[in-house]
């Protein structure tokens, strides 16, 4: 035979069907051995700040704004669609803080019943209210040095608003059920889709905001 030849398997042989077969294996091996293939990874040059990942102008301005405002103690309002990473810029506040080796507690007001939400946030006592079987701690007072993240703030009922504004102004509070005051050195980030502060469920936060960030989506669709 010419030693330059070239052999075509025939598929249907029993022998080139174990070869295909070690092959395959081959290939899962090496595919495993190498580490898991992360498909849509972002350029580098995409990367902003803190893995947030984007080309818009809109985008970058936030980002600007979210870099001065970091290492203060100021607190943020963050207004955006659902799905344009406001909880990715909270985040990225907490971590370019001094308080970033504190706890970064996030609270989903929308997503806890209004009759719940300021035992979420403030605590109770064992016995404050019917199913309250142990003493809770809330969760501001989980953040104490740290920071809070409220996101779907407009969600949160219009009598929780003097309590929130009372722990924004003076850092204090009371759990449910008991009478000692409690003070909480946590800053607030909040998150909302409804429209720019204004007036109405938000106003507890929005007079209490210095800065104001609103997310937009990228128009780029090939930016994550």
């Amino acid at each position: 035979m010419n030693a330059n030849a070239v052999t075509i398997a025939d598929p249907d042989r029993p022998d080139s069907q174990r070869e295909q077969r070690l092959r395959s294996r081959l290939m899962c091996a090496d595919m495993v051995s190498a580490g898991p293939m992360l498909l849509g990874d972002p350029a580098p040059e995409d990367v902003i700040c803190e893995g947030i990942v984007g080309q818009s102008v809109a985008l970058r301005n936030v980002v600007t704004q979210l870099e001065t405002v970091a290492p203060t103690d100021t607190t943020v309002l963050i207004c955006g669609e659902t799905g344009t990473g406001k909880e990715l810029i909270a985040r990225a506040v907490h971590n370019l803080s001094a308080r970033r080796a504190n706890a970064f507690v996030k609270c989903n007001c929308a997503a806890i019943p209004t009759g719940l939400l300021e035992s979420e946030l403030f605590g109770h006592e064992k016995g404050a209210f019917t199913g309250a079987v142990a003493q809770r701690i809330g969760r501001f007072e989980l953040a104490n040095r740290g920071t809070i993240f409220l996101d779907e703030v407009g969600e949160a009922p219009l009598e929780l608003q003097p309590k929130l504004l009372r722990v924004l102004q003076e850092r204090e509070f009371e759990r449910l059920g008991n009478s000692r005051t409690l003070r909480t050195d946590a800053r607030l980030v909040a998150a909302t889709k409804r429209e720019p502060p204004g007036h109405g469920r938000r106003q507890a936060v929005s007079r209490r905001s210095l800065l104001s960030a609103q997310c937009l989506p990228d128009p780029d669709p090939t930016v994550a």
